[in-house]
């Protein structure tokens, strides 16, 4: 079973206490060092992953290809979630900052899930909406103080 804390309080926390069991259950843990790619940016994902213990970096390559850090995430942020919405390539690199644990839950058996269980799939696209929505908040902040200072 998954800690309270990672279930109450993480991107997933809209899951309900039988949905967790259910991606306990069908999702494997993976290990991963230190400066490990989780995520590489243009390749297919064919799983999504939640990180359990460990720091990850987001980077995102421009098209002059300069490289930008995006956000640095840990214990409990989803990764993968849009490349598993959209199924396009990953939008952006996943580096280990330190060793990182992870809940690893393959793309076909979640949407399968999603397909038979129309509640599960409400509250996972609502958890995942709600992610998207608080990193694009973030995003955006970052963006509106970066313009005021290239002003000032």
């Amino acid at each position: 079973m998954l800690p309270d804390d990672l279930t109450r309080d993480g991107t997933l926390s809209g899951l309900s206490p039988q949905d967790w069991a259910w991606l306990a259950a069908n999702a494997g843990e993976q290990q991963f060092a230190a400066g490990d790619l989780i995520a590489a940016q243009g390749e297919a994902l064919a799983a999504l992953y939640v990180v359990t213990a460990g720091e990850v970096r987001v980077e995102h390559r421009d098209d002059d290809g300069e490289t930008v850090v995006v956000a640095n995430l840990s214990r409990g942020a989803m990764l993968g979630e849009m490349s598993f919405i959209d199924t396009s390539p990953a939008n952006v690199t996943v580096v280990c900052e330190s060793d990182v644990t992870a809940l690893v839950i393959d793309a076909r058996v979640l949407a399968q899930m999603i397909d038979s269980n129309l509640e599960f799939g409400f509250r996972f696209y609502r958890s995942v909406a709600s992610t998207l929505s608080k990193r694009l908040r973030a995003t955006t902040g970052l963006k509106q103080r970066a313009d005021r200072f290239l002003w000032v």
